[in-house]
Formats: C-alpha cells, structure tokens, sequence
C-alpha cells in the first residue's frame, strides 16, 4: 500500500517531467509551444556580448533556469555608453511549463557597479556559483549551446 502511495504521489512529477522534455519523443507535437526565452542586461560599453549557454526546467519550483554567458571583446574598439545586450533562443516546450517563470543566471560581469536588474543574479562569487548549483540541481536540461555546436565550442 505504501508503495502504491509512493508511486501516486510521484505521477505528477513524472508528468510534468515529460511535458518540459524540448526533445521527449512521448510528448505529442500538438502539445508543444515554441517559445523565445530572452535574457538582457545593462553592460558599461559596446564591447561586450551575451550569449545563453544553458535552459533548466525545475520541476520543484516550476521555474526555467537560464544560464547565460558575458564576454567582452578585448580587441574591439568599443564606445563608452551603456548599452543592453541580450541573447535569445527557441525552444519547444510542453504545455506544462511553457508559462514558467524565468531565473535568470549570468557568469562574467567584470565591473564593479550595481545594475538595479532584480531579475538577474549576476555569477561571480563562490556563493553565487552556490546558489546557481542548487537552482539546476535536480533539473532536466531543455537547451545546451555545447550539445549543439560540438564538444569543443565549434560549429559542426
């Protein structure tokens, strides 16, 4: 009975599990959505670029988890102004969690002053690498840009 119990409980988790899949071959193409998740942010010149790494969906807190990556052009010769960057990437998502709110992770911001952007934790302290390890842990990953441009980074 306590197994029967166990297995009940865990049903819904199972479910929505497979509608997040953005491969699953169990879910039926009609109950996808293809969806734009976009990350921007404020960056202090032109040089720099943003680009989204990885997508989680958490079953737990019913969240996406976007990681995304910084990078500044060091050989650029780039204006002084602030500027928004952003990144965007389709995906197909189960019905179950195309809605989802978005947890916005970004790695590499090397400057010093605040950006009053409430909807993204900027990565760069080990405990903020933490609290990024806890966010994905226990996640299933719906996008990877190194899945899809080859192990090493390149373009196939």
């Amino acid at each position: 009975m306590n197994r029967l119990k166990y297995s009940l409980l865990l049903l819904p988790t199972l479910l929505i599990v497979a509608a997040c899949q953005s491969v699953s071959e169990n879910v039926p193409y009609s109950s996808k959505q293809l969806n734009e998740v976009t990350v921007s942010t404020t960056v202090p010149d032109t040089t720099w670029s943003l680009q989204i790494q990885q997508i989680y969906a958490n079953v737990n807190t019913e969240h996406l988890v976007v990681v995304s990556q910084l990078h500044q052009d060091t050989e650029a010769m780039g204006i002084m102004a602030i500027t928004e960057v952003s990144d965007t990437v389709e995906l197909e998502l189960g019905e179950a969690c195309a809605g989802w709110p978005i947890d916005s992770y970004v790695i590499g911001k090397g400057w010093a002053w605040e950006i009053p952007e409430a909807d993204i934790v900027y990565v760069n302290t080990d405990e903020e690498y933490a609290a990024l390890a806890e966010a994905i842990d226990g996640s299933d990953k719906l996008y990877d840009i190194d899945e899809l441009n080859g192990e090493n980074g390149e373009n196939s």
